[in-house]
């Protein structure tokens, strides 16, 4: 999982010019096909949440709801994307200083990329205002 999660890291580190769509998708692609060759035991959902969980703490909230939303949903699929998000959002809310900081705002774009929020998405997002 740390490779993986290096992966989506480094794809997150490129600053000149910075990762854009294409970027992540590519690092997408290329995280399954470890999975796939190196590491068939991990199950694809766990490489998917490792991608979509750096990828929503990047800001790339568009990113990540047009992939939510091109997937057809399954069960593990959407507990994944909810335990993810929640993950991120709550990150975001630890990280915020004082009411007015901008993490706050990031939380509720992160939430907001769920199609239907979860209850403990909601009570997050409670919090927060």
């Amino acid at each position: 999982m740390a490779l993986l999660r290096g992966m989506a890291t480094s794809t997150a580190r490129k600053r000149s010019p910075p990762a854009g769509r294409d970027d992540w998708l590519r690092t997408r692609e290329d995280m399954h096909r470890l999975r796939v060759h190196a590491c068939a035991s991990l199950d694809a959902a766990a490489v998917e949440g490792e991608w979509l969980h750096v990828l929503l703490l990047e800001g790339h909230f568009r990113l990540a709801a047009d992939q939510m939303r091109s997937a057809a949903p399954s069960t593990t699929q959407s507990a994944v994307a909810e335990r993810v998000v929640l993950s991120a959002c709550r990150e975001f809310v630890n990280s915020a200083s004082h009411a007015d900081d901008e993490a706050l705002g990031r939380a509720e774009e992160c939430a907001a990329v769920l199609r239907v929020p979860s209850a403990a998405v909601s009570a997050e997002m409670r919090l927060v205002e």
